[in-house]
């Protein structure tokens, strides 16, 4: 538990006490990096507070797999690790196509959860992490290349049947 790093007081006021989304999500069995340790300075009225995590080895982003063959990146994986993610709750405030990892074998990971929040699974917030991962994509020549844009599609394809199956 990450509160035994930093002392009780300052863990529960930055929420690291067994309520952090990182910590629960990880316990969830969500496929986020382990939290490992975690450290809270203040300064007067100030504070600044960090989170160590697993390493992840050998892994590669998907804009880094779409940039280098679109038509051949893990499009129906990205989708479903995301469905996954908002099935369990996780807001991923920042969710790009950087923020999104896999390993050689095809496993995913979710990473970046500095600003991310447990929330009930609802429409809004899972339609505007789309919308904001769909905007990453675009942003590796979208439009100007067919691969990525069938590759989006096949993305919230796989998003949405994973979502419909409920689990």
């Amino acid at each position: 538990m990450l509160g035994l790093q930093l002392g009780q007081r300052a863990a529960q006021r930055l929420g690291l006490v067994g309520a952090h989304p990182l910590d629960e999500v990880h316990q969830g069995g969500l496929p986020v990096p382990e939290p490992i340790a975690a450290c809270y300075l203040r300064a007067g009225p100030f504070y600044r507070a960090g989170i160590l995590v697993q390493r992840l080895e050998g892994v590669t982003s998907l804009a880094d797999l779409v940039s280098a063959d679109g038509a051949a990146a893990p499009w129906e994986e990205a989708g479903e690790l995301v469905a996954r993610c908002h099935r369990g709750g996780l807001d991923h405030v920042d969710l790009n196509a950087h923020n999104i990892l896999f390993e050689t074998d095809g496993r995913g990971w979710v990473i970046d959860l500095d600003r991310c929040r447990r929330r009930l699974p609802q429409t809004g917030w899972r339609m505007r992490n789309l919308a904001r991962l769909e905007r990453s994509l675009r942003k590796l020549g979208g439009s100007a290349r067919p691969d990525v844009q069938a590759g989006i599609e096949r993305l919230q394809a796989a998003y949405h049947a994973r979502w419909d199956k409920g689990y």
